[in-house]
């Protein structure tokens, strides 16, 4: 049967029940029957089972020990000069000192449960002990063991024994923080989490015995419980002192519950919710992230507040950031302010910025939701500087008041606020951006891609969704004197956005994009009309008139290009725009289509004077290609390209010097433009008004006699032009003139 023992009360073996010359007392199950002595109602530190005290000759046999947990103690305790003591066919059963057997793994120094302890404090030695045949179950010694021997003993043995589930002191590598929990009598366990994830931060996974003390080398995971965090002053802190032992740091909610970290109590200039700076192996897993605004009361030195949400930066290397959910950032909740942010104001969700000479590697950003950010004049996943191999896949970029990702390079800013960075470091290279979903990504004041690359080098984007946005795919290059090269666009859906498809090049006059591949991708239906996206661009790109749509791909200033087996479909006939001069163009076994699909009504256009303005337009598939030299291997609406098709016999360019004399006014013009021109003999006069991208805004063709006469156009906010410079083309007896006009 089964003895329960009363609280504070063991068996107590003194030196009266010893036996005598040779002769044992012996305890023992009877005829093989099992006798349990069972400890559960042993409630205080240090109790035993059964104490055996200065005694000889004494025989524990075919006894089952069981029950004794949640507090520190013995099973069998041996004490004083006992000795020839035999424990003969016994079992320890369910036996820890903590009754969460997980959690038992992780004692502390006072945390121990022995299931047979020896020691000998006497003069006379503790002597003549033998342990045979006994099996320990289900025990969790915590920082003592399952035999302990101390003190003055001799000849102790001990053969044959059975272990089974042993819980062993490890080192702890899982920790908890609870809302509910406490920084100073937490010990970071389930049952006692810390309060804040700041102080998990500072010591969770160190060995305070070594000074200084040291990472464990474990992989560690600190667990949220559901709840709502506050991170305060500056924000979540990782330093480079993680990961330094080539370990993981893993942050994330425990099983399914509910993490959010609200960033509304951060009040320090440039704050962030998580700033990871020269940290090496960290994980940030399934949390919300949330609540972020600059403070426009704090300007120190003279500089706006910015804030992130989380930020790399140094020499990290093996981060994660993977399967969470970051939003509500804005960098002022002003909703005059947001329609005009200046290059000052920014904001963004996630920023790498490699700022050492000593790059940001193994990078990955995967399976996040980013959305209902306002970064300003940054963006919502950026990254920048030195940063080299990197991933972001998988994640979902909506509803971003600029560009939703952008891998970027050759920024100036950041060689100044880093000064000792070279320069032929500052560029993000070898990445991939893979398989996301980029939509609704619309900056109130200028063209904004879903993807883009900016003076970044050999990266791969793959796979994406980009749609509803400015542009779907930009790989371009701003930077001054500098070069975006060795990119792979491949196998990506764009659609719907409200510009074009995909722009080529860069914009800047010094500066280009080289040797990049833009293949099997699905180009369809931009210039998109949608009113309601069009007031978040307040007006400044994006269209309400289908005359108005332009091109679907636009080339600007790029080197060695290959365009190749692509799919391009237009709502309208424009279909591409090369503007700003280029070289080196393979254009190659595409399918293109348009509103008509007739290859004798298309438009391909051109600027042959490299000043961004459209001057010649290839109005057939057929004259476009042979004259370009591409695409002779594609098809426009099914049809193949043909040497000797519709247009091919009049490529004649027009003059583009003249002696006719034009004039506007008023210039600028707000609501009517008149042309002046003043001509040697009657002929046919064409007005063309094109924007700095050369679009073609407003048209206008007339016979006129010579001398002088008056043209134009009243009422122009109806044209629904934005203010801005424009071009305006003037061809008349084959002569052109080109005049800028600013509207306002």
């Amino acid at each position: 049967g089964t003895y329960t023992l009363a609280a504070g009360t063991p068996i107590y073996i003194g030196a009266d029940r010893s036996g005598n010359n040779g002769h044992y007392f012996i305890l023992r199950a009877y005829n093989n029957e099992q006798v349990i002595i069972d400890g559960s109602l042993q409630t205080a530190a240090f109790s035993n089972l059964v104490s055996i005290v200065n005694a000889g000759y004494i025989k524990l046999q075919g006894l089952t020990f069981a029950n004794l947990s949640g507090i520190t103690g013995y099973g069998v305790f041996m004490l004083g000069k006992s000795h020839h003591i035999e424990l003969q066919n016994c079992t320890f059963n369910n036996m820890s000192w903590n009754t969460d057997l997980p959690e038992a793994k992780y004692p502390t120094g006072s945390d121990y449960m022995v299931p047979v302890r020896i020691h000998g404090d006497s003069s006379t030695a503790l002597s003549n002990v033998v342990i045979n045949n006994t099996t320990f179950n289900t025990i969790a010694p915590g920082v003592g063991d399952l035999v302990l021997i101390s003190g003055n003993t001799s000849n102790i043995t001990q053969t044959n024994s059975t272990l089974v589930n042993i819980y062993r002191q490890q080192a702890r590598t899982e920790f908890y923080v609870s809302t509910t929990g406490n920084d100073t009598t937490g010990n970071g366990s389930k049952a006692k989490p810390w309060r804040t994830l700041s102080w998990a931060l500072n010591v969770a996974g160190y060995d305070y015995s070594t000074v200084p003390a040291t990472l464990l080398d474990s992989n560690l995971t600190i667990y949220l419980r559901g709840g709502r965090y506050y991170p305060v002053s500056t924000g979540y802190y990782i330093g480079d002192n993680r990961g330094a032992n080539g370990k993981w740091t893993t942050i994330k909610n425990y099983g399914t519950e509910n993490v959010v970290i609200d960033g509304s109590q951060l009040n320090t200039q440039y704050a962030f919710i998580f700033g990871i700076s020269g940290a090496k192996y960290i994980r940030i897993d399934g949390l919300d992230i949330e609540n972020l605004e600059n403070d426009s009361t704090l300007h120190a030195g003279g500089y706006k507040d910015v804030r992130y949400g989380i930020i790399v930066t140094g020499a990290a290397k093996h981060i994660d950031i993977i399967n969470n959910d970051i939003y509500n950032m804005h960098w002022s909740r002003d909703t005059n302010k947001i329609k005009n942010p200046t290059p000052t104001d920014v904001l963004s969700a996630i920023s790498v910025l490699g700022s050492t000479n000593t790059p940001i590697t193994h990078l990955n950003i995967e399976n996040n939701t980013v959305h209902d950010i306002t970064p300003g004049y940054a963006e919502a996943i950026a990254i920048n500087g030195n940063v080299d191999t990197f991933s972001v896949i998988g994640n979902e970029v909506y509803d971003i008041a600029n560009i939703g990702i952008v891998a970027a390079g050759n920024y100036k800013w950041v060689l100044t606020n880093n000064p000792g960075l070279l320069p032929e470091n500052n560029q993000s290279r070898n990445g991939l951006i893979k398989d996301n979903e980029v939509y609704r990504c619309l900056s109130p004041i200028a063209i904004s891609a879903g993807i883009y690359l900016d003076g970044s080098k050999n990266i791969t984007v793959e796979g994406n969704n980009s749609y509803l946005n400015g542009v779907g795919i930009s790989v371009g290059n701003e930077q001054d004197s500098s070069t975006g090269t060795g990119h792979l666009v491949k196998e990506n859906t764009l659609y719907h956005n409200l510009g074009s498809g995909i722009y080529v090049g860069s914009n800047n006059f010094t500066s280009h994009v080289t040797n990049s591949v833009i293949k099997w991708n699905t180009i369809q239906n931009n210039y998109y009309i949608d009113s309601a996206l069009y007031r978040r661009t307040q007006g400044r790109y994006g269209i309400l008139d289908p005359a108005n749509r332009w091109a679907e791909i636009v080339i600007n200033r790029a080197e060695n290009i290959t365009f190749e087996e692509n799919e391009i479909t237009s709502l309208s006939n424009i279909m591409s725009a090369f503007v700003f001069g280029q070289s080196g163009l393979i254009f190659r076994y595409n399918e293109y289509y348009t509103a008509s699909n007739d290859p004798c009504n298309v438009y391909f256009v051109r600027d042959t004077t490299n000043d961004g303005v459209a001057d010649v337009f290839y109005n057939t598939f057929h004259m476009y290609a042979k004259k370009m030299n591409l695409d002779r291997t594609s098809t426009l609406g099914g049809v193949a390209y043909n040497s000797s098709g519709c247009g091919t016999s009049s490529l004649a360019t027009p003059a583009k010097d003249g002696t006719i004399q034009v004039s506007t006014f008023p210039n600028p013009a707000s609501d009517q433009l008149s042309v002046r021109i003043q001509q040697p003999a009657t002929g046919m006069v064409q007005l063309s008004l094109f924007d700095l991208s050369g679009r073609l805004m407003l048209t206008q063709s007339k016979q006129v006699p010579a001398g002088a006469q008056l043209l134009g156009w009243n009422n122009l906010k109806q044209y629904q032009l934005l203010p801005g410079v424009y071009f305006l083309h003037v061809r008349t007896n084959g002569k052109k003139e080109v005049l800028k006009v600013l509207v306002r």
